[in-house]
């Protein structure tokens, strides 16, 4: 099991409904959706580029994948008409709001 563990995955649509997303894959290591934790092992893999990369290219390397992450993430989310996702206890995520970045 990956570190996002057991825990229930929902997010804000568009039309203001909160949904719980479903697995979407026959995975044995995580719950939730695909999309999701594949976003985190990537920015988890990111942060490693980061921290354990050359002093001057690492941050253009976090930089180029990150951005690459997000923008993968964002379609991800418009295509499901998602504008955020909550964590467990409904707070929204710092990483990705939708309606803050104009992804609709």
């Amino acid at each position: 099991m990956n570190d996002l563990g057991h825990q229930k995955f929902r997010a804000e649509l568009i039309s203001g409904e909160i949904v719980e997303l479903s697995k979407d894959c026959a995975c044995a290591g995580h719950d939730g959706p695909c999309w999701i934790n594949s976003d985190e092992f990537y920015r988890k893999r990111n942060l490693e580029i980061l921290e354990r990369g050359v002093p001057y290219l690492a941050p253009m390397g976090f930089a180029i994948e990150e951005a690459a992450r997000l923008g993968r993430k964002a379609a991800e989310m418009r295509s499901r008409g998602i504008v955020r996702l909550l964590n467990d206890q409904g707070e929204a995520h710092a990483v990705q709001n939708c309606r803050e970045t104009k992804c609709e």
